[in-house]
This record gives C-alpha cells, structure tokens and sequence, in this order.
C-alpha cells in the first residue's frame, strides 16, 4: 500500500532511495514493538480481571464505618 508513494515521498524529502527505505522500515518496526507492548498489557490487564473474578473479596472496597455518637 505504501511502497508506490515511497520515491514521491524520497523526492520531496531530498533523502535517497535507501534513506526512504530506511525511515520507512523505522516506522514498522517502532509499530510492531508497540503492538506488542499493547499485547502484553491486554495479557496482564486479563489476568488481572480473571484474578479478581476468582477472589472478589480481596479487591472489595472497604466498608463504610458508622460514626457513633
């Protein structure tokens, strides 16, 4: 999809054909590793939740005392 807009991009830019390429790759690359992360945090948030699910309990809030007076 964007391999054709690739030597336009180039010219604008004065940057050579391994320059684009270059800054092209840079910008899946930095997407993959932050797809992952996202990866990683939806793991953690459902074992989180699965955690929870299993002991509501434990992550209850806190009981409201009654004052006496």
């Amino acid at each position: 999809m964007v391999d054709p807009i690739l030597p336009e991009i180039g010219h604008r830019l004065g940057a050579s054909a391994a320059q684009v390429e270059l800054l092209f790759s840079t910008c899946l690359g930095v997407m993959a590793v932050l797809i992952a992360g996202t990866g990683v945090m939806a793991l953690a948030a459902a074992a989180l939740d699965r955690a929870r699910a299993q002991d509501p309990a434990s992550h209850a809030a806190p009981a409201s005392r009654e004052r006496t007076a």
